[in-house]
């Protein structure tokens, strides 16, 4: 399979931030008062704001052993890395994770400024066939925020 040639950084880092930017307004504009009566199967607001903020920080940890080449490349297990998110943040407040959302974005988006352009167009270290280190990030990231609006949509007033 021929991986898919990376933009540029700069292209990256605009696509996260308006991503971002535009899960921003959305979580923003949620009324505060309902925020604790929303649920969507097991999972409530708080879990899907943690969920962004845990991916993004596991983006930034990838980033930071591909650039200094101390990543060992492996399958992820999804679901229990996923089931180890929630359980982390599963007692934090909702202010707390929001706080925790904003600073691993300006993180992740510090960072990649400082990332080394080349690095981007190498394989995924964890899906190589796949993707590229672009990708990596998009889906980690820019990618993610879209799906976190459509979820947090499905939301429903617990009985």
């Amino acid at each position: 399979m021929v991986l898919e040639e990376p933009r540029t950084k700069s292209d990256l880092v605009n696509e996260i931030d308006s991503s971002f930017s535009t899960l921003n307004e959305y979580l923003q504009a949620f009324p505060k008062e309902k925020i604790d009566q929303l649920i969507v199967g097991d999972y409530n607001y708080r879990d899907v704001i943690a969920h962004l903020y845990e991916w993004e920080n596991f983006l930034v940890s990838s980033l930071v052993g591909i650039s200094k080449n101390t990543l060992i490349p492996h399958k992820l297990n999804i679901k229990k890395m996923n089931r180890e998110f929630y359980d982390r943040n599963k007692f934090k407040s909702i202010d707390e994770v929001m706080k925790l959302l904003t600073d691993s974005h300006q993180k992740l988006i510090t960072y990649l400024k400082e990332f080394d352009e080349k690095l981007l167009g190498l394989p995924d270290p964890y899906y190589p066939e796949k993707h590229t280190v672009y990708t990596l990030a998009q889906h980690c990231s820019s990618l993610h925020y879209p799906w976190a609006i459509r979820f947090l949509k499905n939301f429903t007033p617990k009985a």
